[in-house]
């Protein structure tokens, strides 16, 4: 199964695309990647990414469900990330989840969503 969508605040643009393959012996760990825009251009450098899961599609509303994954460092070349999640099990219960994901330079900055 993939997923693309594309979210977009200020001058910041995140493409993503999440990957799902069926396998007899599932983990909880899933792969994530993803394309970050700053002010228009790819993004390139070192960022840290926050991850949170909700039950409902709309930016501030409903329910976290699971763990909020903070400060995961990763270096983006060409605006092109790649991210592996652990959200644990107790989040996927068959109900729809959708993921907030929050950017910053470094741990001085507030993270933008």
């Amino acid at each position: 199964m993939q997923n693309s969508k594309q979210l977009q605040r200020g001058d910041c643009t995140i493409w993503s695309s999440f990957f799902a393959v069926s396998s007899l012996s599932q983990t909880t760990v899933f792969t994530y990647q993803g394309k970050l825009d700053d002010g228009g251009m790819p993004a390139n450098g070192s960022f840290l990414l926050e991850f949170r899961l909700f039950e409902t599609a709309t930016v501030g509303t409903g329910t976290q469900s699971g763990q909020t994954l903070s400060d995961i460092p990763v270096t983006i070349v060409n605006g092109i990330f790649t991210v592996q999640l652990d959200f644990g099990e107790a989040p996927f219960d068959g109900s729809e989840r959708f993921l907030q994901i929050s950017v910053r330079r470094n741990a001085n900055e507030s993270y933008v969503t």
